[in-house]
């Protein structure tokens, strides 16, 4: 005989109070039990932590069996133990057998307890922005056996996490930065990190924010959204040709290579010495003409006039130490324009030469700009609208916000690098737009595959009897 029951009644918008219903018996399951999964296998354990387990009974079918409730029971309490839920607490170091029963049916698990690594870092965002609301993730082992650790980061960006790892030779983790929930701020980013080197590096994953802010004469109080994969994008995917990049260098995943702040602006001069047509005095008007439209478009002085024999001398190769060279070279084949450049060890530009193919060139704004901004260091996209395209795509015929706001994220992240000396990179941030942010799902063991990293080595030169780091695009 049912009896009638009180039952509280709450809502989200509604007060609690209580109505009246009669008891029910609940339904049996349906199907019978054939098997029970239980997940992760094996499961890692920190001493003092804790780590959930999810145990899936399933039909001879292998379809889930409405309603069935399974216990949990570990073979050896002192070392594991797990509650009615599957959480299962980490004692003392060692081994245990974590089973799930239901129906004269059971599934294991092997959990492992070891002594927890502390890793700790602080997160760098290259704005200076808050990272308040962001958590930091540590996801450990390998195959079906990885976990996730998180923590949260403290007013300064600081995080601890204790999470049990394997210590093997091939052994990784993952750092992972990101919303703890609602909308992003920043692109989140992933850090691949040796595991041996867990609890003595210094993390300091570097975060891009997803729109940038910036001012200039041209632009005044402009925003707009930056994309990581986008300024990476690849203009073309045949990598024998060494063209075939992206407005951020594809080399800049590891590194960021540009002009340091305390070079520019960067002498620019006309190597009257090389050129095959004579520049005159309008040539000049035109070229700076051009350059100073595109400061303004850049929001920074960039080039400063200068003559051939007041710089270092040139060397073979038509490279002046520090400067910038700009000439007519009428023996120029298949483009309007070419540029060259090179930089050292510690990753500054060392020099850049600019030739093109007839006097007229230097009065073309979206030719000389295009040619100048490879100068500074970045190549081509076709990713947004842009004075850097080609390979099928159109140029603009000045900087555009896109290119003005992707040329302000390069040296916020240029310097971020220098002065904070994150162990992360812009692959790293990478990796965490494009597996958080596009939807691509991929298991750990698949991540570093996921973006590219390796790219074609830049090719080397001498320059002033030291051997150097050299590119081109036209």
């Amino acid at each position: 005989m049912s009896a009638a029951l009180g039952v509280v009644v709450c809502g989200y918008l509604s007060a609690c109070g209580s109505s009246a219903t009669t008891d029910t018996h609940p339904s049996p399951p349906s199907g019978s039990a054939a098997s029970i999964v239980v997940n992760p296998t094996p499961i890692l354990v920190g001493v003092g932590g804790s780590a959930q387990t999810q145990a899936h009974v399933l039909d001879a079918s292998n379809k889930p069996v409405s309603g069935a409730t399974p216990t949990f029971q570990s073979s050896d309490q002192s070392i594991a133990s797990v509650n009615a839920n599957g959480v299962v607490t980490g004692l003392h170091a060692g081994a245990a057998t974590i089973t799930a029963s239901y129906g004269g049916v059971t599934g294991s698990t092997r959990a492992t307890v070891v002594t927890p690594t502390s890793i700790s870092g602080r997160v760098v965002a290259i704005d200076g922005g808050s990272v308040a609301g962001l958590v930091a993730g540590v996801e450990s082992g390998a195959g079906a056996n990885v976990q996730d650790f998180t923590g949260s980061l403290d007013a300064t960006g600081s995080f601890q996490i204790a999470a049990p790892l394997t210590f093997g030779a091939t052994d990784s983790m993952s750092v992972l930065v990101d919303v703890a929930s609602g909308a992003r701020r920043y692109h989140p980013t992933l850090a691949l990190v040796s595991t041996s080197k867990a609890s003595t590096a210094a993390l300091r994953p570097m975060l891009v924010p997803k729109t940038s802010v910036f001012s200039t004469p041209a632009y005044p109080s402009s925003a707009v959204d930056v994309s990581l994969a986008q300024a990476f994008q690849r203009v073309c995917t045949d990598d024998t040709n060494a063209n075939c990049n992206s407005f951020f260098p594809q080399l800049w995943k590891a590194a960021v290579v540009l002009w340091s702040d305390a070079d520019l602006p960067v002498p620019l001069a006309f190597n009257t010495q090389l050129t095959t047509s004579p520049i005159t005095a309008t040539d000049s008007i035109n070229l700076w003409s051009i350059i100073a439209e595109m400061q303004n478009e850049l929001g920074r002085q960039l080039f400063v006039p200068a003559t051939l024999s007041s710089l270092p001398a040139q060397d073979v190769n038509g490279y002046s130490r520090k400067a910038v060279l700009v000439w007519v070279d009428n023996t120029l084949t298949g483009f309007a324009g070419y540029t060259n450049w090179i930089w050292d060890g510690s990753l500054n530009m060392l020099s850049a030469k600019t030739r093109v193919t007839t006097n007229a060139a230097l009065a073309s704004r979206s030719l000389m700009k295009h040619e100048l901004l490879h100068a500074l260091g970045f190549h081509h996209t076709c990713a947004w609208t842009t004075v850097m395209g080609g390979y099928g795509c159109g140029s603009a015929q000045s900087v555009t916000k896109s290119d003005a706001a992707a040329f302000s994220l390069g040296y916020q992240t240029r310097r971020t690098i220098l002065s904070a000396g994150p162990t992360t990179t812009l692959g790293d941030a990478l990796r965490g737009e494009q597996l958080r942010e596009t939807g691509i799902v991929a298991a750990r063991t698949g991540i570093p595959g996921v973006i590219p990293i390796a790219s074609a080595a830049p090719k080397q030169v001498f320059f002033g009897g030291r051997l150097v780091s050299a590119d081109g695009a036209p």
